[in-house]
């Protein structure tokens, strides 16, 4: 059997501008507010996206504040696992026609407490939607260089929710940090 292999060679290239400032509205409330513009171009296909961002701290007395930060992020390359293996594989593979960029919405608020100038502890609840998630459609094991690997994934999307907390201490003879999130997160695919 005589089989001819066609090698797609890839040329992509990524260009990225991006501009934030740090704003002091009032004494006590202060603003951190950026954008960043991703081009990212495969052969001849460009893609073009946007992704603003902004984050707020009000601080209502020397040891009391809280934040909220919203932000859209964007990413030109599909991770794609496959866990049906012995092992785990694992593929990076770029954004097509087909399979648009994967894009998130990621919004958060929290309070923090300064007990003293080396110690402080913070609690903060985030909520992230994710759109165009790739994942093998059902039934596929793997694919091989003969395979179109757009024929053999869907799309889908995913959510991410919960809750963080944190205990520091910045100075003195014992430093250190101790951290737990409870989160969950869930993926929905068509099949």
């Amino acid at each position: 059997i005589d089989q001819q292999i066609e090698y797609h060679w890839l040329h992509s290239g990524e260009l990225d501008a991006w501009i934030e400032d740090d704003i002091r509205i009032t004494e006590k409330l202060k603003a951190n507010i950026g954008a960043r513009h991703s081009i990212f171009i495969l052969n001849e296909k460009i893609f073009s996206l946007f992704q603003p961002r902004v984050n707020v701290l009000y601080k209502f007395t020397q040891k009391w504040s809280v934040k909220a930060s919203a932000s859209r992020m964007n990413q030109f390359i599909h991770l794609l696992s496959n866990n049906s293996l012995g092992l785990p594989t694992d593929l990076w593979l770029p954004v097509t026609k087909r399979l648009p960029p994967q894009t998130s919405m990621q919004v958060s608020a929290g309070v923090s407490y300064d007990a003293d100038q080396s110690t402080s502890f913070t609690m903060e609840g985030f909520y992230k939607t994710l759109d165009n998630l790739i994942e093998y459609t059902d039934g596929t094991v793997f694919f091989n260089a003969f395979d179109n690997w757009e024929d053999m994934v869907e799309t889908g999307t995913g959510k991410s929710y919960g809750v963080e907390w944190l205990a520091q201490k910045k100075k003195g003879k014992l430093t250190g940090l101790i951290s737990y999130t409870l989160a969950r997160s869930t993926r929905q695919f068509p099949n």
